[in-house]
């Protein structure tokens, strides 16, 4: 950014202007190293008081993805891509670090939110 409010980099609208989202997959398998560099950039989304409650789940098994297409409403492209990530709203994460430091955290829908838009932002970033 050259000056405030401007951004100078035409790469970066393009990105931003030509997002689209696919429902229509390939079964072309992803590269292992591929997966990692992308759930690492996935990891680095912005999140409610930097606490991460969510968790990535990589699931390559196919009668793990068969089960899971069962729980999204019989969503075919669940089973049929060749690996799917769960993003996984894990307000277990808030508990821990309240333990970690001595103190607890009650379960409410704050803390439950907190969570679901956390994994949102990570799932907008994959």
């Amino acid at each position: 950014m050259s000056q405030a409010g401007t951004i100078t980099s035409k790469s970066t609208l393009d990105t931003l202007n030509n997002h689209v989202s696919i429902r229509r997959y390939t079964n072309q398998d992803i590269d292992q190293s591929l997966l990692e560099a992308l759930l690492n950039a996935a990891r680095r989304s912005p999140t409610s008081s930097n606490m991460q409650t969510y968790s990535l789940v990589v699931v390559r098994d196919p009668e793990k993805k068969a089960k899971l297409a069962e729980y999204a409403n019989n969503q075919r492209q669940v089973a049929e891509c060749p690996v799917f990530v769960a993003l996984v709203a894990d307000t277990f994460r808030i508990q821990a670090a309240a333990e970690l430091h001595g103190s607890s955290v009650a379960q409410n829908l704050e803390n439950s939110l907190t969570s679901i838009i956390d994994a949102a932002l990570v799932g907008m970033s994959l």
